[in-house]
């Protein structure tokens, strides 16, 4: 008997019914998204030597990262992968919060100031990843510069890996002190699941040398260092954590707290730190190891119940869907997967 939605109204037809319209989304993302389920079947059998996925109930980190750039097409995520916006929403929430200091933004770099060029900075797209000019010391060939920083504002970050957030961040650059400069730092990623730390990733820099290690972090709350190669270096970096790790790891949580799953980057050495980014998909929404392993401490950490998508009510088929995913998560977690 169906109630006035149109639901079964009986546990077993529930879950038949539930099984049906999960089964329909997902061939509704294979027929829509062509792109991302290639890409997640490839990278599982490589992984795994398995090819089956399942995006319409996510079980895997990885799954779950395709299903957020389908599906949980949060607003705030766009005004976080804006590296100008998401300065102003973290001075908004977090006002103690040291951040680099921001010399210029535009959408020309020939209306760079000349004391940016003189000072040791680092010029980036506003909209992307990975178009990054780092002036280390004074320039004479100011044009080529120019011309390299222009370059970046024509290119349009994230399609290719589907990176929905990107999508409505506006072309331009920004220019940032270099913080370090000429010094050994670290690049401290840190792995949020709601105000749950799963993972460290330092990644040390001294000259050109660049090497990272893992730090799990344990149910007791005690980071061990993996004995797992990051996707950065070819050799796990044996420096100790930097000495302010337990500010960086309070902050992270308190932002985490906002989200279902955030990266919350800080750059420091010895002495201070700084947040650096938020990152929305990790590696373009992927992870280098046990991506597709149900058990792992991260993926049982992030649990998208918590998401825009899943925690705001969604209309039409998506609202239908939404309760579908609800009820059929919450069978999974009373059974204990």
């Amino acid at each position: 008997m169906a109630g006035k939605t149109g639901i079964p109204g009986t546990p077993g037809l529930l879950r038949r019914f539930d099984a049906m319209v999960l089964s329909r989304v997902n061939r509704w993302i294979a027929r829509t998204h062509p792109g991302i389920v290639r890409g997640l079947r490839k990278a599982r059998r490589r992984q795994t030597g398995k090819g089956r996925i399942n995006i319409a109930v996510p079980r895997t980190v990885n799954e779950k990262f395709a299903w957020r750039k389908i599906f949980d097409h949060d607003p705030r995520f766009t005004v976080l992968s804006d590296k100008v916006a998401c300065k102003d929403w973290v001075r908004r929430h977090f006002r103690d919060v040291r951040m680099p200091k921001t010399l210029w933004t535009g959408a020309d770099a020939s209306q760079i100031p000349w004391q940016a060029f003189n000072t040791p900075s680092v010029i980036k797209a506003r909209h992307g990843c990975k178009m990054n000019i780092f002036l280390r010391e004074p320039s004479a060939d100011r044009d080529a510069i120019i011309a390299e920083a222009n370059a970046f504002v024509g290119k349009r970050h994230g399609e290719k890996a589907h990176e929905w957030a990107y999508s409505d961040v506006p072309s331009g650059l920004i220019v940032e002190e270099l913080l370090f400069a000429g010094d050994w730092c670290f690049d401290v990623k840190i792995y949020t699941f709601g105000r749950e730390i799963g993972q460290v990733v330092p990644i040390y820099t001294r000259g050109d040398q660049r090497n990272a290690a893992m730090w799990l972090m344990e149910d007791d709350g005690v980071l061990r260092l993996s004995d797992e190669y990051t996707a950065v270096s070819d050799e796990i970096d044996q420096t100790p954590l930097p000495q302010h790790i337990d500010e960086m790891l309070a902050i992270a949580s308190e932002i985490g707290a906002h989200f279902d799953h955030m990266r919350v980057d800080f750059l420091c050495n010895d002495t201070e730190f700084f947040l650096g980014e938020l990152t929305v998909y990790n590696l373009s929404g992927k992870y280098s190891h046990h991506g597709f392993e149900e058990d792992y401490r991260d993926n049982r950490l992030w649990d998208i119940r918590r998401s825009r998508f899943l925690s705001q009510r969604q209309r039409g088929w998506r609202g239908i869907y939404q309760g579908a995913l609800r009820r059929e998560l919450d069978r999974i977690d009373a059974a204990g997967g």
